[in-house]
């Protein structure tokens, strides 16, 4: 059940925290505020059993603060594009990534809507393994099912950049006791990359 007084609440620190990043000149002078934004719009968009799609995320951009009256109107946005969303064939996250693969879709509209993060590792896996055929469907949204957990993510983002080696090592560690397969195929995609720069 969605607490209506709460979503109002929400939508307006959205609107607030966007502007206010809009003013400091965008995500890249402050990251922290940006994250804030982007886990306010998961959540909110999670409450109506939608995914972070470009399209979802546009029913909550605001170029100004809004009022009462707006804020309902967004909110009914969202319950019709729900209504659209659920009465249509909802395909499985198999199909998806099956369709994906036959038609070679673009990372940036399928992971949102498998509710995956578009992260550096994400993008790998599924460039790299589901669009290169190079396992099964199966293995590769388990892959970026496990990819997805927050924790994964950080350490991952940090496996790229980590010049200690124990450290390295630890991390690498824990992410394949953590049960990641691509591991060893990432790090050596990234670091020919590097080589060849």
């Amino acid at each position: 059940m969605i607490n209506y007084e709460a979503l109002v609440i929400e939508l307006s620190n959205l609107a607030n925290l966007q502007l206010k990043l809009n003013k400091l000149g965008g995500p890249d002078f402050d990251g922290e505020i940006f994250d804030e934004i982007l886990e306010i719009q998961d959540n909110v968009l999670s409450l109506f059993g939608l995914s972070s799609t470009t399209e979802n995320e546009k029913l909550l951009q605001f170029n100004e603060i809004p009022s009462q009256e707006e804020i309902l109107e967004r909110i009914t946005s969202l319950h019709n594009r729900a209504t659209i969303y659920f009465q249509s064939n909802t395909k499985s996250d198999i199909q998806i990534l099956n369709e994906a693969q036959e038609f070679s879709h673009e990372f940036s509209a399928v992971l949102p809507e498998l509710n995956i993060r578009t992260h550096v590792y994400t993008i790998f896996v599924y460039n790299e393994i589901l669009l290169k055929k190079d396992d099964s469907i199966e293995n590769v949204l388990n892959e970026l099912k496990i990819a997805n957990n927050p924790e994964n993510l950080d350490a991952l983002g940090r496996l790229l950049f980590e010049e200690d080696e124990q450290v390295f090592g630890e991390l690498f560690e824990m992410l394949e006791n953590n049960g990641l397969i691509y591991l060893d195929k990432f790090i050596i995609a990234n670091f020919l990359d590097d080589d060849e720069d």
